[in-house]
Protein backbone atom coordinates (compact mmCIF):
# COMPACT_ATOMS: atom_id res chain seq x y z
CA UNK A 1 0.00 0.00 0.00
CA UNK A 2 1.24 3.49 -0.84
CA UNK A 3 -0.57 6.14 1.17
CA UNK A 4 -0.62 9.24 3.32
CA UNK A 5 -0.42 8.55 7.04
CA UNK A 6 -3.63 9.71 8.63
CA UNK A 7 -4.67 8.06 11.88
CA UNK A 8 -7.46 5.94 10.39
CA UNK A 9 -5.31 4.76 7.51
CA UNK A 10 -2.40 3.76 9.72
CA UNK A 11 -4.62 1.93 12.22
CA UNK A 12 -6.35 0.00 9.44
CA UNK A 13 -3.01 -0.93 7.89
CA UNK A 14 -1.78 -2.12 11.30
CA UNK A 15 -4.93 -4.12 11.97
CA UNK A 16 -4.74 -5.77 8.54
CA UNK A 17 -0.94 -6.18 8.78
CA UNK A 18 -0.47 -4.55 5.39
CA UNK A 19 3.02 -3.59 4.31
CA UNK A 20 3.16 0.03 3.22
CA UNK A 21 5.08 3.05 2.04
CA UNK A 22 3.77 6.08 3.88
CA UNK A 23 4.22 9.69 2.81
CA UNK A 24 2.91 11.86 5.64
CA UNK A 25 1.62 15.33 4.92
CA UNK A 26 4.24 17.68 6.32
CA UNK A 27 1.70 20.32 7.32
CA UNK A 28 -0.67 18.04 9.22
CA UNK A 29 -1.80 19.31 12.60
CA UNK A 30 1.03 19.00 15.10
CA UNK A 31 2.96 16.63 12.84
CA UNK A 32 0.27 13.98 13.43
CA UNK A 33 0.84 12.14 10.16
CA UNK A 34 4.60 12.00 10.63
CA UNK A 35 4.13 10.52 14.12
CA UNK A 36 1.68 7.92 12.78
CA UNK A 37 4.02 7.00 9.92
CA UNK A 38 7.01 6.61 12.23
CA UNK A 39 4.97 4.39 14.56
CA UNK A 40 3.99 2.20 11.59
CA UNK A 41 7.65 1.90 10.62
CA UNK A 42 8.62 1.00 14.21
CA UNK A 43 6.23 -1.96 14.27
CA UNK A 44 7.52 -3.20 10.92
CA UNK A 45 4.74 -2.16 8.56
CA UNK A 46 7.00 -0.40 6.11
CA UNK A 47 8.85 2.73 5.09
CA UNK A 48 8.35 6.46 5.52
CA UNK A 49 9.18 8.90 2.74
CA UNK A 50 8.98 12.66 2.43
CA UNK A 51 5.81 14.38 1.31
CA UNK A 52 6.97 14.48 -2.31
CA UNK A 53 9.63 11.80 -2.97
CA UNK A 54 11.61 11.44 -6.14
CA UNK A 55 10.68 8.52 -8.39
CA UNK A 56 13.85 6.59 -7.52
CA UNK A 57 13.23 7.06 -3.78
CA UNK A 58 9.72 5.67 -4.12
CA UNK A 59 10.94 2.74 -6.19
CA UNK A 60 13.65 1.85 -3.65
CA UNK A 61 11.15 2.12 -0.76
CA UNK A 62 8.74 -0.21 -2.55
CA UNK A 63 11.54 -2.73 -3.07
CA UNK A 64 12.51 -2.56 0.63
CA UNK A 65 8.90 -2.99 1.76
CA UNK A 66 8.37 -5.92 -0.61
CA UNK A 67 11.34 -7.68 0.98
CA UNK A 68 10.11 -7.21 4.56
CA UNK A 69 9.12 -10.39 6.42
CA UNK A 70 5.43 -11.13 6.80
CA UNK A 71 5.64 -11.49 10.57
CA UNK A 72 4.26 -8.08 11.48
CA UNK A 73 3.41 -7.99 15.16
CA UNK A 74 0.43 -5.80 15.95
CA UNK A 75 0.68 -4.22 19.41
CA UNK A 76 -1.73 -5.60 22.00
CA UNK A 77 -3.65 -2.34 22.25
CA UNK A 78 -4.89 -2.78 18.67
CA UNK A 79 -8.19 -4.57 19.17
CA UNK A 80 -8.46 -7.17 16.44
CA UNK A 81 -11.83 -8.47 17.67
CA UNK A 82 -13.68 -5.15 17.98
CA UNK A 83 -15.99 -5.77 15.00
CA UNK A 84 -17.02 -9.19 16.35
CA UNK A 85 -17.88 -7.73 19.75
CA UNK A 86 -19.92 -4.93 18.18
CA UNK A 87 -21.92 -7.40 16.09
CA UNK A 88 -22.49 -9.61 19.15
CA UNK A 89 -23.85 -6.66 21.12
CA UNK A 90 -26.18 -5.66 18.27
CA UNK A 91 -27.45 -9.22 17.91
CA UNK A 92 -28.05 -9.46 21.67
CA UNK A 93 -30.31 -6.41 21.52
CA UNK A 94 -32.43 -7.71 18.62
Amino acid sequence: VISRAGANTVWELALLKKKCVLMPLQNSGGGEQEKQANWAKEIGLGEVLSDNPREDQLYQAIKRVASLPNNIIVPEFVDTKAAERIVDRIVQRL
